[in-house]
């Protein structure tokens, strides 16, 4: 027989699992869609800070992300390469580099984040039945 704790254990074991494989399998989806648009996994995090914070220096970007500069600085030029970021510099610092989001990149945000909200709702009609009932609630 076995007892509540062990119950318990299992039950978050299962969830936790369940949730690895929805993670695994949203960041597969979401990594080709990104792909057939020429972004590769290491510059979505780029792509992703500069979309919400406009105007960062490329330093700021790489102790923001805990990246090395000079990989930042790649990721930046492939992505101004495809017209998703352009550089701009400073007003008040000729030295320093702002970076912003292009007209592209910014309908690309918007169109990833209606299929991955699509992604969402097509998901939860597709398992109405919930795992754990009082988890869902």
């Amino acid at each position: 027989m076995f007892c509540k704790e062990e119950d318990e254990k299992e039950r978050q074991s299962s969830f936790l699992s369940l949730f690895m494989k929805v993670d695994r399998y949203f960041m597969t989806k979401c990594f080709g869609q990104m792909q057939e648009l020429g972004i590769y996994p290491g510059q979505i995090p780029v792509l992703g800070l500069v979309s919400g914070r406009d105007g960062l220096s490329q330093r700021e970007i790489a102790k923001i992300l805990h990246i090395k500069p000079p990989t930042v600085n790649v990721s930046i030029q492939r992505l101004e390469k495809a017209g998703f970021l352009y550089k701009k510099p400073d007003e008040k610092d000729q030295r320093v580099t702002r970076i912003y989001m292009t007209e592209k990149g910014k309908e690309i945000k918007t169109t990833q984040h209606r299929k991955t909200s699509f992604f969402f709702i097509n998901e939860y009609k597709y398992h109405q039945t919930p795992v754990y009932p009082e988890v869902s609630e």
